[in-house]
């Protein structure tokens, strides 16, 4: 699984219990009623991602939630993901992020000697802020990136933001030698699809949905041999679409678009990976034969070298 974000798969019962530990009461009052909703606007949802990294505080904050996250994965069946991780929401707090990072990769050791499973580290930068990206590349220098586990570097936030700002900031980490995964295709349609494309030539996209509302960026992602990272629950709990079968998951199936499903930030969405995929196919039409293709596809694009590539598809096999 590629599109799955730290911040978003914190058990909210776990964030509303280190809330109260961390004096911090109305988060606790907020995380204890919360459930499962559409949102408003995209706005609406980050303040949630932002409370739940004002909520994480310690090292032992960040090792049980990644090892909770660990937890989720076994359930799922997962046995690599490449995990979504957001450096600039902690610049405030007290504990230096080469402390968070290594309580993640404790946890890391831990999920892959229990469970078997591999986790990796996507660093994601978020767009309309570019002093706060210009800082975290400045720290992503400073470390071994193979030793930390961090594969990619993407860009997250608000689409209507410009490329522009950014655009040299992810260019500086794929010189690092890190993979670009940029969100793109939720909020915004083809026009910025095609944008990024242009701009960043990335092999993965995260969302790319709104592609299908144009036959010839459909066309440009199958030729380019882009794979999409679809999050239906996530497309439909921020408005993108009203339902699930209004997802154009056929019109990416007839296009011929290497895509897999995923679930983003399944915490605060209350889903799982098993029930995405079962709706998927029961409102779709996707059947067993495609879902294995579908992750053989998956294994194609992380963020892996070919050699481990290669090992993932048989382990999938």
């Amino acid at each position: 699984t590629g599109h799955l974000h730290l911040e978003g798969s914190v058990p909210t019962d776990f964030l509303a219990r280190i809330a109260l530990k961390n004096d911090l009461q109305q988060h606790a009052n907020l995380f204890q009623a919360y459930r499962p909703r559409r949102f408003g606007s995209f706005a609406e949802f980050s303040k949630l991602i932002i409370l739940t990294a004002e909520t994480l505080r310690t090292r032992k904050d960040f090792l049980h939630a990644a090892q909770l996250l660990g937890e989720r994965l076994r359930h799922e069946n997962v046995i690599y993901a490449e995990i979504i991780w957001v450096p600039q929401l902690y610049f405030r707090h007290a504990i230096p992020l080469d402390d968070i990072l290594s309580a993640m990769n404790t946890a890391r050791r831990h999920v892959l000697a229990e469970h078997g499973i591999e986790m990796n580290w996507i660093i994601d930068l978020v767009r309309g802020y570019p002093d706060k990206g210009s800082r975290v590349l400045k720290w992503l220098e400073t470390i071994d990136l193979a030793s930390s586990h961090i594969v990619g570097i993407g860009l997250g936030g608000n689409e209507t933001y410009s490329l522009e700002g950014m655009r040299d900031l992810l260019l500086a980490g794929r010189a690092l030698g890190l993979d670009l995964y940029p969100h793109s295709g939720e909020q915004c349609g083809p026009d910025e699809v095609e944008a990024v494309i242009e701009m960043l030539s990335p092999r993965r996209i995260a969302h790319g949905i709104r592609a299908a509302e144009r036959d010839a960026t459909l066309h440009l992602i199958q030729s380019e041999g882009i794979h999409l990272d679809i999050c239906p629950t996530s497309n439909l709990a921020l408005g993108v679409f009203d339902s699930f079968r209004d997802l154009p998951i056929r019109a990416l199936t007839e296009a011929g678009c290497s895509f897999s499903i995923n679930t983003d930030d399944p915490a605060l969405l209350g889903i799982d990976l098993d029930s995405e995929i079962r709706r998927c196919m029961d409102v779709h039409g996707l059947t067993a034969d495609f879902l294995h293709r579908m992750y053989q596809g998956a294994a194609d694009a992380t963020f892996l070298p070919s050699e481990r590539r290669a090992d993932l598809r048989k382990r999938l096999a």
